[in-house]
């Protein structure tokens, strides 16, 4: 009895035997194409103008990257100690607190719903 027990133990830890498993389905032809597709597929209706929309906002936003304005506090301090650098060669005087980088167009509106006119300056 002792001895039947130790041989069906014994076999219970053997490794089971499970057939292999092929995941294809057997040779793939030399000809593949990606999708399906022929080389020779036209294009539909609807593929110009997306490839188009899709060249022109690229060149749209690396243009409009390209240019966009500097709004750094580093690029405005560099202004504006490169303003009072100017001033002070000239012989003028340069009072803190005073911003001189600054542009100088002034707008004025004469009443309420008109546009703003550009002011004249004053020399």
């Amino acid at each position: 009895m002792l001895l039947r027990l130790a041989s069906q133990s014994v076999r219970r830890g053997a490794p089971v035997r499970v057939p292999a498993r092929r995941l294809g389905a057997g040779p793939q032809p030399k000809h593949g194409t990606l999708f399906g597709e022929t080389a020779e597929t036209k294009w539909e209706g609807w593929e110009p103008i997306v490839y188009t929309a899709y060249a022109a906002s690229a060149i749209v936003l690396i243009v409009g990257l390209a240019n966009k304005p500097q709004t750094s506090i580093l690029q405005w301090a560099r202004e504006e100690a490169l303003a009072r650098m100017k001033i002070l060669e000239a012989g003028g005087d340069v009072q803190y607190g005073v911003h001189y980088s600054n542009s100088k167009i002034t707008f004025s509106k004469e009443d309420v719903g008109e546009l703003p006119v550009q002011e004249e300056e004053e020399d």
